[in-house]
């Protein structure tokens, strides 16, 4: 079977889409399957309602407490979330790579009591170097 269609435009490829959808549901329907049932995508949409949770509680305290400096360990403990230490550190490392936050590592090794840092990346003066803080907001 070929499709032919007279130009490729957002019409005509939204009908291609709209044609293929149609076609794999009823063929879907003749062999007893429901191909609108997607568990995967619902346990995806819950995990994506944690870690979005554990984010704002994040930002929250950080933006609470501007003059506090965290490690991840003690904003994984601030924040009551000390089993999703991992989570929380992909969301740091999220931030940073857009540009929210700026990743210092240390020289090698730390010392004992040093960290890693993760800064603001335009410091606006009233903020020290914190293992985790917001930028500021834009000044007016």
């Amino acid at each position: 079977m070929t499709i032919t269609i007279p130009e490729v435009s957002p019409a005509t490829v939204g009908k291609l889409i709209a044609l293929f959808e149609r076609a794999v549901g009823l063929y879907a329907s003749l062999i007893g399957i429901n191909a609108y049932h997607q568990p995967g995508v619902q346990a995806g949409k819950q995990a994506a309602d944690a870690v979005l949770e554990v984010q704002a509680k994040a930002v929250h305290h950080v933006r609470s407490n501007p003059a506090q400096a965290y490690s991840l360990e003690e904003l994984a403990q601030a924040i009551g979330e000390d089993s999703e230490i991992e989570t929380l550190f992909a969301i740091l490392r999220h931030l940073a790579a857009n540009g929210d936050v700026q990743h210092q590592p240390g020289s090698g090794e730390a010392a004992e009591g040093e960290q890693e840092q993760l800064t603001p990346t335009k410091p606006c003066g009233r903020m020290r170097p914190v293992e985790f803080c917001l930028p500021c907001p834009p000044f007016s």
